[in-house]
């Protein structure tokens, strides 16, 4: 396994609030593959060399270039850039999910390597872009898009990415930014399936924030009772179907009255 550089936490919080209203341009100049307050695991794995680092930073800035950086994003370049910002990351780190759990790692990212691309991919208002857009956790850039390609991947699939690809920010938040569901990659998979089987054959005018916040509610409610992790592959998509029928007859019911 290898092991990336990262800042400590203290550090990265200075460091972002000094990132976080600079332009594109000045952070671009800002950017490098190393940094002097930059440490490194003691164990577990092998320090990524200067040259794989290199072709990471290659790798993510021709992404960005796909869709047009640095003109401001739209609507469908962010989806592809996000769904294909995590795959690249998946692939080409070889971190496991324990490594990828070290907030360091995704800081040195955010703030040293492509602090541009943060505050291209999430401008913000007035002051500048959030600091966890740089040093958070599930809300963390470049983190976050690891860590839903890692659960939304089907490694049996034609196409392991599809539901990556397919889902849109407001979709894929109601779900990966609550700890107690995004956990479990079976259970947050068939959701999402589920979801995408609904939206795609329904007759009606769906509001798909709408279900899935009524399908979590339900999840959450079942979480006490239910081991989900322990359910087979029919019996979990029976179970997630079920819920998806109530929610359904729930929504479309609220949308009438």
């Amino acid at each position: 396994m290898l092991l990336y550089p990262q800042l400590p936490p203290a550090f990265a919080r200075v460091l972002a609030d000094e990132l976080l209203s600079k332009s594109i341009q000045d952070l671009f100049a800002l950017s490098s593959t190393s940094h002097h307050s930059a440490i490194y695991a003691p164990t577990g794995g092998i320090r990524v060399s200067e040259s794989h680092l290199h072709k990471v930073n290659q790798c993510i800035r021709e992404n960005a270039i796909k869709s047009d950086y640095p003109a401001p994003l739209t609507g469908l370049n962010t989806q592809s850039f996000d769904a294909s910002l995590g795959r690249i990351l998946y692939e080409i780190l070889e971190i496991t999910p324990s490594e990828a759990s070290n907030l360091g790692i995704w800081a040195f990212m955010s703030c040293v390597m492509w602090p541009d691309l943060v505050r291209w991919r999430f401008p913000g208002g007035t002051d500048g872009t959030s600091r966890e857009r740089f040093v958070g956790g599930r809300r963390n850039t470049f983190g976050r898009m690891w860590w839903r390609a890692y659960l939304l991947r089907e490694p049996n699939s034609e196409h392991p990415y599809k539901l990556l690809d397919l889902l849109g920010e407001d979709e894929l938040v109601q779900i990966m930014e609550r700890p107690s569901l995004a956990g479990n990659s079976p259970l947050i998979r068939e959701i999402y399936r589920t979801f995408l089987h609904i939206t795609n054959t329904s007759s009606n005018t769906l509001q798909s924030r709408s279900l899935l916040r009524d399908v979590t509610k339900r999840l959450r409610r079942l979480l006490p009772m239910v081991s989900f992790e322990a359910l087979d592959d029919s019996v979990l998509k029976s179970l997630i179907s079920d819920i998806f029928e109530k929610s359904l007859d729930n929504t479309l019911r609220d949308d009438m009255l």
